[in-house]
Parts: structure tokens; sequence; C-alpha cells
């Protein structure tokens, strides 16, 4: 399943790539982020950053980090390899492996976004797994500019058959370089998060539109943990349930106990 799809994504950029215009990244740029907020009834707080970089004019790469802690320590890694047109689309390949306390989720998928003026449609479809159950996943968001260097982002993303999250978010970039961000969202088995924080971009100053059509697609790490966070949780469970059938065991030993008392009334 894995190795079709990757074939059917490269088949895909190497198409779309004979009608890009203009380069898929416009220079080697980068950003750092830092959130923090209340995460399903759990204080967090994360650090993270991306290196994106043209590859030919064409394509662009993205490597993107993460580390810190929502309950448990969690840290994460990922990498986009994209073609994109910066006035209509971007359409490319996004993976994505990220640990909470001993639990490993990885996503495999298709990023694409559409280019429509101020609006932005932004989705990502794929196939999870790790330590959470085999399954798809998606996500949809539209993003509206109405001014330049102000994003508004409402959304929604299914994982698995029964972890579904609606989502808005905001985004506000100063002349500085320094952006401000926050994003609400609720989802099945009354899961809720709110979080916020500021990221700063790295290169040429540009408005924020263009950043995100131009430059680095989005940091997935954080947001494909709280997409899959009911996968997550489960598997987490059911871990926690293995550990202790396991433990259980140990109450056989209580038979050897009889076989002394047998071996001692024989006596």
């Amino acid at each position: 399943m894995k190795k079709v799809l990757l074939l059917l994504v490269m088949a895909c950029l190497i198409a779309s790539s004979l009608w890009a215009q203009g380069p898929a990244v416009s220079a080697v740029n980068g950003k750092i982020e830092a959130l923090a907020g209340d995460f399903d009834s759990e204080a967090g707080l994360v650090g993270g950053g991306s290196l994106s970089l043209p590859v030919g004019t064409r394509f662009g790469l993205q490597l993107d980090a993460a580390a810190g802690e929502i309950d448990e320590d969690l840290y994460g890694i990922g990498a986009h390899f994209f073609t994109r047109d910066p006035e209509l689309y971007l359409i490319g390949l996004n993976t994505v492996y990220v640990k909470w306390d001993d639990v490993s989720l990885q996503r495999l998928g298709v990023e694409g976004e559409a280019y429509l003026g101020r609006l932005s449609i932004i989705g990502n479809a794929g196939i999870q797994y790790g330590d959470v159950d085999d399954s798809g996943y998606a996500t949809l968001d539209l993003r509206y500019y109405p001014v330049e260097d102000l994003a508004v982002t409402v959304g929604g993303s299914i994982a698995d058959s029964d972890d579904g999250k609606v989502h808005v978010g905001a985004e506000y970039l100063a002349p500085c370089g320094f952006a401000a961000f926050v994003d609400l969202a609720v989802g099945e088995d009354d899961y809720e998060h709110i979080m916020g924080g500021v990221r700063y971009y790295f290169g040429a100053q540009k408005t924020l539109v263009k950043r995100h059509r131009e430059d680095d697609p989005t940091n997935n790490i954080v947001s494909s943990l709280m997409a899959g966070y009911g996968s997550v949780m489960t598997a987490a469970q059911n871990m926690s349930n293995g550990d202790s059938g396991d433990s259980g065991d140990s109450g056989d030993s209580g038979d050897s106990g009889d076989a002394v008392d047998g071996g001692t009334g024989g006596a």
C-alpha cells in the first residue's frame, strides 16, 4: 500500500511540475515556533522548526522537527517533497513521525493546496500506522486572507473511524517577521484544545500570504498528533492494559505454594 501510494504521488508530482510556473520554493528559508495551550485538559508546551529548500526550480523540500511536552514528553520529525505554482497550486508528499510517551504515530500522505485569490484550500490524506491501529486519515482546511498579513482558517480532520475534529484558527504576521497564532478545536469523545504561540520566519521580508504560497508548507507534526489524538490515546490505553495483564500472570506462582503445602501434609 505504501509503495503504491509513493508511486502514484511521484507520478502526480512529475506531471504537475510540467505545468508549474515559477519556483516551488522562492529561496532557502525557514521558521521556528513555540506554542502552549490546553490539549484535552492537559497542559502542553512545544517548540518546532522547519527548513525549506528549492530543488531545482520545479520542486521543493521541507524538513520539520518538534519537541516538547503534552502531559508526557513528545518529539517528532517530518518531511515534505512537492511541486508548486505559487499562483495556482501545490501538490506533494508529506510524511510525519511523532513519538508521544511510548506511543508512535506515523503518517504518509498526499498534500495539496489550491490558491483562489484570497482563499486557499488545503488538504492532506493518506495512511497512519505505528503503535496506533493502521487506518486512513484526511484533513481539509479553508484559509482566507482578509488582508495579506492575516490568515483565518476553518477546517476538519478524520482519523481511524471515530476520531473526527473541527477547528478554527488565525495567524497574524507583524512587519518584523514575527507572527502570532491561535487555534481552537473540538472533537469526538469531548475532545477540545485551545493553543496559541509565536512564529518567526527567516528569509526575505514578504507578506504572510506570500510566505504561505512561495516558501514553506505547514509543519504538520503537532497538528498530526492532535488530529490523531484519539488513535494515540487508544494505543496508549491498550499498551497499558497489556502491561497490567503481563504483571497479573505472576499470580500463577501461587500454585507453587499449594505444592509446598501438599508436600508438608504428606510428611
